[in-house]
């Protein structure tokens, strides 16, 4: 079940309060230090609150910073639409809504979301699951209407390039570009839209994924499973 709080003009999710919980703390600490040093106690009744407070306020970074929280939720209900406000926010009009899935018998949005510190990635997986016959047609439709990206891919690293499509298992992962031919000069690791295949199980998805602070990813396999959570789907 996933905890919302509400405050006027703002929903914030439990993902959101996590992530912006350590900072409201920093806050509510140094407002204390302010005031303490700005009372008429005793100097040695400072000294020893003074300590006590920068202590609790190391705690709060260290914990914030070095351990990050995870959290991975899935559902069928409203999926697509779900998928579709997602991807609509973070590369506007890459892809065409409502999406054209032809006939799938589940359709399941898997949502992964990673909050370190103020720092926050996301990523939105939508995996539909066909007939055999239906995963042909829907397979091929998808195929004739998207462009996928087949030039090595810049990874942040120097003289580090990756190619633009893997496999993982029997899921095989291709970068698209977005239908509007924008995010050109972004790097695949921020922000990046994945048309996903599996010929085995008769499931297409699409994966989008941004962390506007990543800084550079250097195997596709490993950001796949660990940046956008596919190891928590499979």
């Amino acid at each position: 079940m996933v905890l919302f709080i509400c405050i006027p003009g703002l929903i914030l999710d439990r993902v959101t309060i996590v992530t912006l919980l350590p900072v409201l703390l920093l806050g509510l600490i140094i407002t204390r230090l302010i005031f303490l040093f700005r009372s008429h106690r005793a100097v040695w009744a400072k000294i020893w609150r003074t300590v006590v407070w920068l202590a609790l306020a190391f705690v709060v970074f260290f914990f914030g910073t070095f351990f990050p929280v995870k959290l991975h939720r899935s559902t069928q209900t409203d999926a697509q639409s779900k998928f579709e406000a997602s991807v609509n926010r973070i590369l506007p009009d890459a892809l065409s809504a409502p999406l054209e899935l032809g006939s799938p018998k589940t359709v399941v949005l898997h949502e992964y979301l990673e909050a370190d510190g103020i720092w926050m990635s996301e990523s939105y997986t939508l995996l539909c699951q066909y007939d055999a016959a239906d995963y042909e047609a829907a397979k091929a439709a998808l195929e004739t209407k998207h462009s996928f990206r087949t030039e090595l891919l810049n990874t942040g690293v120097k003289g580090v390039k990756v190619e633009p499509f893997v496999s993982i298992g029997n899921d095989f992962f291709r970068l698209l570009w977005p239908l509007d031919g924008s995010k050109e000069s972004f790097g695949f690791y921020e922000e990046s839209l994945f048309l996903v295949t599996n010929d085995v199980e008769h499931q297409i998805g699409f994966l989008v994924f941004q962390d506007i602070d990543l800084d550079y990813v250097d195997d596709l396999t490993e950001f796949l499973n660990e940046w956008c959570g596919w190891k928590n789907i499979r």
